[in-house]
């Protein structure tokens, strides 16, 4: 929205230029200031809406799909000799495998997923009963399971990466191997215990 709105300002623009009069006129200089002072202004736009972020941050999303659509065309496109001899004897269709593309996690989704795991943590430290039965703990156990790819993908220097934010993601690497070993030593002294 903001891209289209700078967008309409420079048809504006080039509307305006094209429209001039002859260069000696009063309504050329009039026009001619007004178009230089919105030029200044253009400047302050892009820095007051972010438009040079916003810009850089579709760009970025937009080459994730690709490189996602990219590789699940190569996994559906290319079949070796078997499938291929098999369909072609009138079997069942070979089953096209989607290979699923793990983007790396931002900074705010990094920020969520550390609070999670703090969450997952501090349950299963004040559980006073199996931490197995409980739908609390279970339902961010299934959560911070779901986030591990991302978080790993996080972690390691690749093309979508946030260089900066790497740190962040191995601490909560390191939290959540925390979290689940403190989780499994729990489970098992209940069942070791005097739980059963």
């Amino acid at each position: 929205m903001l891209l289209l709105l700078l967008l309409l300002l420079l048809l504006l623009l080039l509307l305006l230029l094209l429209t001039l009069p002859p260069p000696h006129s009063p309504v050329f200089t009039t026009r001619y200031q007004v178009v230089r002072s919105l030029l200044h202004h253009v400047d302050e736009l892009d820095t007051f809406l972010a438009l040079s972020d916003r810009v850089t941050a579709i760009q970025k999303n937009i080459l994730m799909k690709s490189e996602e659509r990219a590789v699940a065309e190569g996994d559906s496109g290319g079949g070796d000799g078997d499938d291929d001899a098999a369909a072609a004897a009138g079997d069942a269709a070979p089953k096209k495998k989607k290979k699923h593309v793990v983007q790396p996690m931002d900074g705010d989704q990094l920020q969520q997923a550390s609070f999670v795991i703090q969450q997952f943590q501090r349950l299963v430290t004040g559980s006073q009963y199996d931490v197995r039965s409980d739908h609390d703990i279970q339902h961010l156990l299934r959560v911070c399971l779901g986030m591990l790819p991302m978080l790993q993908q996080s972690a390691m220097n690749g093309p979508f990466t946030d260089v900066e934010q790497i740190p962040l993601a191995e601490q909560c690497l390191f939290e959540l191997h925390q979290a689940i070993c403190h989780y499994n030593e729990e489970a098992l002294l209940f069942q070791v215990g005097d739980g059963y």
